[in-house]
């Protein structure tokens, strides 16, 4: 698919003032007479446990681009299932893990409306873009399983798990069966941007909650001529690629507005509040975009 202009964004989160600044900033390029895309690649649901929400963030998502499917999509329309599907490694807490279940399974009983579960159910597992002749390949998790954790940041090459290091010949690989010269991915909510011998892996961490030390605001990928500035925020960092600048773009939304919503439905004690609460307010604590940024 062609464009001049290209946003990946993983983890909207059911965030809804997260999805109308990004509304609103690629309204404005597209004004300006670019060919604007925008690729949801999963876990666009998550908060937005109400049918208002459910409706808001499904139709919002159809109405300014296309998506993958994450595996909150996928386990939402898995009724037999107890689980979320994030394939946490064991390293992770398992109460975390056992809290995210529990939100997916609210999920579940707000997917009433037919039509937005046949949209689910049809999503593809990875979409391809052309910008400007950059190909990029954008995907949930990795290009073997979309709810796998190579792209991971902890997971790369240099990351802060060796011991779940992914081999830099199988990402090569990786780039090179998919023709790609960009991996756009999520699914760990944790950015990171990384150079290989024959492509770029461009994690967006969330755009729907902070994704830095003390920072609130999202961040999605950005693909676009390096002489096309953003419309929607700041670049925190980024890369050339074949003429063409990935870029990782701030997403700044109504915190408070954010924060109002999450409060309504996720009382103090519930499984979002006590995982993600803090970092809808202040981000992730302990990572930094000069960590993330590996170029």
């Amino acid at each position: 698919m062609p464009c001049d202009v290209l946003y990946v964004v993983g983890g909207l989160y059911g965030n809804v003032a997260a999805l109308a600044a990004l509304e609103a900033g690629v309204r404005r390029e597209a004004e300006a007479g670019l060919r604007v895309e925008v690729c949801f690649n999963g876990d666009f649901n998550f908060f937005n446990v109400t049918t208002e929400a459910w409706a808001c963030v499904n139709d919002g998502v159809r109405r300014l681009g296309r998506a993958t499917a994450g595996n909150v999509e996928r386990e939402t329309l898995n009724s037999e299932s107890t689980g979320c599907g994030c394939a946490y490694p064991e390293y992770v807490d398992a109460q975390f893990a056992d809290r995210a279940a529990i939100i997916v399974d609210e999920l579940r009983h707000v997917n009433s409306d037919p039509d937005i579960a046949t949209w689910l159910a049809a999503l593809p597992l990875y979409r391809t873009y052309v910008v400007r002749g950059t190909r990029v390949v954008c995907v949930h998790g990795d290009p073997a399983c979309a709810n796998g954790w190579a792209l991971a940041a902890e997971h790369l090459p240099g990351g802060s798990r060796p011991e779940y290091a992914t081999d830099q010949a199988t990402i090569e690989g990786w780039f090179e069966s998919a023709n790609a010269d960009v991996f756009a991915c999520a699914h760990t909510c944790r950015p990171v941007l990384q150079s290989f011998r024959n492509g770029l892996v461009a994690n967006n961490g969330s755009a729907g909650l902070g994704n830095f030390t003390n920072d609130a605001r999202g961040l999605v990928t950005r693909v676009a001529p390096s002489n096309v500035p953003s419309a929607l925020g700041e670049a925190l960092y980024g890369a050339d690629v074949d003429g063409v600048r990935v870029e990782a773009v701030a997403l700044a939304f109504d915190v408070d507005a954010a924060l109002g919503a999450f409060d309504e439905v996720w009382a103090p004690g519930s499984a979002a509040a006590v995982s993600y609460r803090e970092r809808l307010l202040k981000g992730d604590r302990g990572w930094l975009p000069r960590e993330a940024d590996r170029v």
